[in-house]
């Protein structure tokens, strides 16, 4: 390469002059380019840049002004934006005719074979701008993306950590957005099912073939439309999650959890978490090892159970089909940590999801809370006192029981549900005997597993 000392000693100053005019002009070329890159982005994300977040000071008289007045803001926060763009776009256009003009310049001056070695240290010099602008560039974006998540998730105290260790700020955050949080994919749509559902549901109609058409066309549309460049909202808080997963993932040593009160996520080592579940599980006054598994045993008798009822015309043969259980797994059993409390014990949580008297504890549903003596949570609660008078002699109080379940007395429960039965009877197609043996198969079949061991309560 020749440097542009080289060129003045050989071809004078003015041929080091149009050099280094040149390599002016790349560079600021460079510095453009990423420019326009990182604007678009902000435009694409929604997001803006630091140097246009300003604040503008308006006194309105009510909350509904002040938030139109935002609003306008923002838009025209995003209008300055916009303009920014184009006048990047022409001050490009307008370095790239300044950059060829004195290309031509010292193309004119300086020998072909030293005029490729000057066009190649002008490029090597505008690699090395362009990188430089472009790794600054994005890391601001990088810096407003996070921003705005943080200005988006919930409350810190919504993640409590119980480790004494740091976790990583975009763990924390997406652990705050808690788990019904869902980031929408545009791109992802159920062609195919959707398509057979519409025919199954138009095919006996007499404009079935104009419905065809007018549905195709819209999904046609669609598809076509998704596959144009969109503005990704979630693009951030996705890549956030998917990170924070794959950091979970290979921690093997934390865990995870939702608290027993309220919308906090707890995390703790799993240490913790194991010796505390021990201590539960290993409690002899409430749970017992037993050797042998009585999952078969109990979808056994709950099959034959449904067998029975539809002999006796109790339901038809789609609902036997529906209830009866071929395959399921035993209750398994994990702990909810007690933030609320000093050590933060685990209470203890029996899921019955998939197993063989899940199906049966649904179809309990259907008779529950039909006495008036039944609330639904506190907020009904609430509604229900609202109306009543209640004088200042008058006491408030709170019952709880201690492993509520493993303390039900199955014969007090049975003896209790014959006792309504006439309540009972609206609510369900079954006779007494029937529903009694079921309840009965129900509140018998306490026992889970927890790791490799089950237990019986």
């Amino acid at each position: 390469m020749i440097f542009p000392r080289r060129i003045r000693n050989k071809y004078g100053r003015g041929a080091e002059s149009s050099q280094r005019a040149l390599v002016k002009l790349e560079v600021k070329l460079a510095k453009l380019k990423n420019t326009k890159v990182f604007l678009l982005n902000c435009r694409r994300l929604k997001l803006i840049p630091s140097f246009l977040n300003f604040t503008i000071h308006i006194c309105v008289e009510n909350s509904i002004s002040a938030v139109k007045v935002n609003k306008l803001v923002v838009r025209f926060k995003q209008q300055l934006l916009s303009a920014l763009i184009s006048d990047t776009i022409t001050s490009i256009s307008r370095i790239k005719r300044a950059a060829e003009a004195s290309q031509n310049k010292l193309e004119r001056i300086v020998e072909p074979a030293d005029f490729e070695q000057c066009v190649r240290y002008v490029a090597i010099k505008h690699k090395h701008a362009f990188e430089r602008y472009r790794n600054r560039q994005r890391t601001k974006l990088e810096k407003l993306k996070t921003n705005q998540i943080t200005h988006t998730t919930s409350p810190e105290n919504w993640v409590l950590n119980c480790t004494d260790e740091i976790i990583p700020d975009f763990v924390t955050r997406s652990l705050q957005l808690g788990s019904g949080y869902n980031t929408p994919d545009p791109h992802s749509a159920p062609y195919v099912k959707a398509l057979s559902e519409i025919e199954s549901a138009v095919q006996r109609h007499s404009s079935a073939d104009v419905i065809r058409h007018d549905v195709s066309n819209a999904i046609i549309n669609h598809i076509n439309y998704t596959k144009q460049p969109f503005v990704d909202e979630h693009e951030a808080m996705r890549k956030q999650i998917q990170k924070s997963k794959k950091y979970l993932r290979e921690r093997d040593d934390l865990v995870v959890t939702k608290a027993d009160k309220g919308k906090t996520v707890v995390e703790m080592k799993r240490d913790e978490y194991d010796d505390k579940m021990q201590t539960l599980v290993n409690d002899s006054d409430t749970y017992g090892p037993i050797a042998s598994d009585p999952t078969k045993k109990t979808l056994k008798e709950i099959n034959a159970l449904i067998d029975i009822w539809h002999e006796k015309g109790f339901i038809p043969n789609s609902e036997r089909m529906k209830l009866k259980v071929f395959n399921c797994n035993p209750p398994r059993v994990y702990g909810l940590p007690k933030t609320h409390k000093d050590g933060r014990p685990l209470r203890i949580i029996n899921s019955a999801i998939g197993t063989a008297t899940y199906k049966m504890a649904k179809i309990l549903n259907h008779v529950t809370g039909k006495t008036e003596h039944h609330i639904t949570n506190s907020f009904q609660f609430a509604e229900e006192m609202r109306e009543q008078q209640i004088g200042e002699e008058s006491v408030l109080s709170s019952l709880d029981v201690v492993s509520l379940f493993t303390n039900v007395p199955v014969d007090y429960a049975l003896e209790s549900i014959r006792l309504r039965w006439d309540e009972i009877k609206n609510h369900t197609t079954l006779d007494e005997e029937s529903f009694l043996e079921m309840v009965e198969i129900v509140l018998d079949s306490t026992f889970f597993q927890y790791q490799a061991n089950i237990v019986l309560e």
